[in-house]
């Protein structure tokens, strides 16, 4: 399905180098923004889905709206890099990124705080699933050669989707923030 890009707000405005358009001087503009079904109205003050927020950077030479990972996005707010690298480091760093670097709406340390506190209860889960299968086991429920491969099975989608879905795309929002750091 395609979505329409619809402009929120505009966040700053700054002038650098347009690696799209020949490395030209021109004016961008950091907007918020969301995307929406062709057609669908926005109430300013409407609430929606994160992933469908986004946070994106426009150039006045070809109007079109870049998208801005969270990690780029974050460390330009907390002052970690100027507003005009921007536009260098997103050309340097589109080939690379997937739709995970976008809409999860957390600081890095936000994101390292919530890394942290799902890996412990994904790993509590886990550790209660195998004393269910001990607790049971002690009771006389059944046999300890059922109930310890029981046990693996049940655990074993709690640490995929922890590892899969969380861990990596915080892994990789960290090697994107040190490559951003080593390329200012």
């Amino acid at each position: 399905m395609k979505f329409d890009c619809r402009h929120l707000k505009t966040e700053a405005s700054f002038i650098a180098d347009d690696p799209w358009n020949q490395n030209r001087r021109t004016s961008f503009t950091i907007d918020f923004y969301v995307y929406v079904n062709p057609g669908a109205r926005v109430r300013p003050n409407s609430r929606m889905a994160p992933g469908f927020y986004r946070r994106g950077i426009r150039s006045e030479l070809s109007s079109l709206e870049r998208d801005l990972p969270d990690c780029l996005y974050y460390m330009w707010r907390g002052s970690s890099i100027p507003a005009e690298v921007l536009p260098r480091l997103l050309h340097e760093l589109q080939p690379t990124l997937k739709t995970d670097d976008y809409g999860i709406m957390l600081s890095n340390r936000q994101f390292t705080v919530l890394t942290w506190i799902l890996g412990i209860l994904f790993g509590l889960a886990t550790v209660s699933l195998w004393g269910a299968v001990l607790a049971a086991r002690i009771e006389g429920g059944f046999p300890l050669w059922l109930g310890t491969p029981m046990a693996a099975l049940l655990s074993y989608p709690l640490c995929r989707v922890f590892y899969s879905k969380i861990y990596q795309a915080w892994r990789r929002r960290m090697e994107q923030t040190k490559w951003i750091l080593s390329r200012v």
